[in-house]
């Protein structure tokens, strides 16, 4: 008999990321064949260069070229984008990898009959903020930390009635427990988890006891700014088990594949198989499980 864990065609352990840039290296580096996990959520990073820095984009053209990326990548390759709990479902049992689209960064969501052409376009998660501020909700990196603004509230509220899912990676504490008062399910998709964070870009054992209370779900980043200290392989994994065994229904792996700047990228796990390979030992629920369902709960 077969492990219950293994992918039969890819001979691999089940691994659900929740959070990869791939668009990057699918649109500039030309990428054809990758190793992709068996569930993939994939970022529409919406950003623009602008001098020496990036600005989030506040034009709904370029966020529809690049969920165009990806679909028309997913169907040439055989990937199924995961739009609800039969897709889930066919990916786990079958031979087939998936991609959930998510938005970073929802700048572009002027109304909602915008956030309606996303979702029929097969958009599934929307991460409110990027490192700027928006009218939907304040950043980590906001002064004057405003929270969820009525606009923002009636977009989070059709989020979740359309069955799509509202991701608090990046935003600021004020966000973070407004979405939390609105008691709704939400997930923080690539994240450090640490007992009192200095970067605020990291969450808090506090905000992990009120995303469980939630019954939401968390993705560890694998990036030094994710345990905000430089951090060597090893070490970095024996803190996502303690962590893990601290929560172990809520934590997930939300690596930032693609995502890291230089200065933060973890020696031995920044490509598929580094990570696949690092983690193949750890518990069900870590590997796929717990993300799993989530999103059959929630899709």
């Amino acid at each position: 008999m077969n492990h219950p864990l293994r992918d039969l065609r890819q001979k691999s352990y089940i691994l659900f990321d929740l959070h990869q840039d791939l668009l990057h290296p699918l649109i500039f580096k030309k990428e054809e064949k990758l190793d992709f996990f068996k569930f993939n959520v994939v970022s529409i990073f919406t950003l623009i260069p602008w001098e020496d820095k990036f600005l989030e984009t506040y034009n709904v053209e370029t966020v529809l070229r690049q969920i165009e990326t990806y679909r028309e990548f997913a169907e040439k390759n055989g990937i199924i984008i995961v739009e609800n709990k039969k897709d889930l479902e066919r990916v786990l049992k079958g031979n087939k990898r998936g991609f959930i689209l998510e938005i970073e960064g929802c700048a572009s969501i002027k109304d909602k009959y915008i956030l309606k052409s996303f979702i029929e376009l097969g958009i599934r998660i929307f991460t409110l903020t990027w490192n700027y501020s928006n009218h939907i909700a304040s950043s980590f990196n906001e002064e004057n930390d405003y929270g969820l603004t009525n606009f923002g509230k009636e977009i989070v509220l059709k989020i979740v009635e359309n069955k799509c899912i509202v991701d608090l990676a990046h935003s600021s504490r004020k966000t973070f427990y407004d979405i939390y008062d609105l008691k709704i399910p939400f997930i923080v998709s690539h994240t450090g988890i640490l007992k009192n964070p200095k970067n605020k870009r990291n969450i808090s054992y506090k905000e992990m006891e009120k995303i469980t209370e939630r019954k939401g779900i968390a993705g560890i980043g694998l990036g030094n700014l994710f345990f905000e200290k430089e951090i060597e392989k090893e070490e970095a994994i024996k803190e996502i088990k303690k962590i893990f065994e601290k929560f172990p229904e809520t934590v997930c792996l939300g690596s930032d594949l693609f995502g890291l700047s230089e200065k933060n990228i973890i020696k031995g796990l920044y490509s598929y198989n580094e990570i696949g390979e690092a983690f193949k030992d750890f518990p069900k629920e870590f590997l796929y499980l717990n993300a799993y369902k989530f999103f059959e709960r929630n899709l």
